[in-house]
């Protein structure tokens, strides 16, 4: 008898087998962990044919080389692209990576900036002074930014 035989991690369908008779009762196959009687889906370009439960599903296979805007990466699960990530090389110049990248920095330290705003306010209406890490780190972040 047939069997088809799956990653037990993942339920990705790896290949066939044939089942051993049970000694035990004539006429009935041991079926081993990781392998069921139910024929999987026929295999489609780019999805793994994985057993869910009792029934073969496809579910995007992206495992290789992708793409974030920066870099290469390397995709080595099951399922849809992580947002961001593409598996066609972006054709970003170094300039447009530097400029995006400067903007990324320039929110970050911003957003710094805007979350202690109350300390200088505090400081102009009480009188209270603002802790030195905060001010120091006031002004990198304002240096930070172009």
């Amino acid at each position: 008898m047939e069997i088809y035989n799956y990653v037990g991690e993942t339920g990705e369908y790896v290949g066939t087998s044939t089942a051993s008779p049970d000694p035990m009762e004539d006429g009935q196959f041991l079926v081993p962990a990781n392998a069921t009687t139910t024929a999987p889906l026929s295999a489609r370009e780019g999805y793994a044919v994985v057993l869910t439960g009792s029934e073969w599903a496809y579910i995007e296979d992206n495992r290789g080389v992708a793409y974030n805007v920066r870099e290469e990466v390397t995709v080595e699960s099951l399922g849809a692209l992580a947002t961001g990530i593409t598996k066609v090389a972006v054709p970003f110049t170094d300039a447009e990576i530097a400029a995006n990248t400067q903007a990324e920095t320039n929110a970050t330290h911003q957003a710094y900036l805007d979350s202690t705003d109350w300390y200088i306010t505090r400081h102009a209406e009480t009188a209270v002074a603002v802790p030195a890490d905060v001010t120091t780190a006031r002004a990198a972040a304002r240096e930070a930014i172009v």
